[in-house]
């Protein structure tokens, strides 16, 4: 009984986490998403010194003259998605979220007025290659971000993959 509860819980750890790992999108994302008076604006750097990794990281600003309060998952505010065409369209060849395991906790962030904040993740190019991507080629990226129990996919940059 103590396996299966076990069991149990790491599924609804990796259900609240992976969320809609490799679903294909409706629309191509765009870098900058506007939700209920908040900014999401992603960007990615990529981290030269070996190992090579990429850093994704998405921008909050309180677009109003409001606070505003959101849950975001507090184990992983951040998830990263790579995708072999420019439009960012079809099912991801690498999403974070089906192979990273988040803790379940919320992280509820308050936003003043015109107050933004940033959330970022690190990636190294050998996760994100795997054993099934090929090194050397252009990658697409984007964030994936969950405020309030919503999925928002922003596009956040490409790069050359290489170990």
């Amino acid at each position: 009984m103590r396996f299966t509860r076990k069991l149990l819980r790491a599924s609804v750890l990796l259900a609240a986490c992976n969320g809609n790992s490799l679903s294909p999108q409706a629309k191509p994302p765009s870098a900058v998403e506007v939700v209920d008076g908040l900014t999401y604006q992603a960007q990615m750097t990529v981290e030269t010194q070996v190992p090579t990794s990429i850093r994704v990281s998405v921008k909050v600003t309180n677009s109003t003259e409001r606070p505003i309060r959101v849950e975001l998952p507090g184990g992983c505010p951040v998830l990263v998605r790579a995708y072999r065409n420019e439009s960012r369209s079809g099912a991801a060849v690498w999403d974070q979220g089906g192979i990273i395991v988040c803790q379940a906790w919320l992280l509820l962030a308050d936003f003043a007025s015109r107050e933004s904040r940033s959330f970022a993740t690190v990636v190294g190019a050998s996760e994100i290659l795997g054993d099934s991507l090929t090194a050397g080629r252009r990658y697409y990226f984007t964030a994936v971000v969950r405020p309030n129990r919503r999925t928002l996919e922003l596009a956040a940059g490409e790069a050359e993959v290489v170990r």
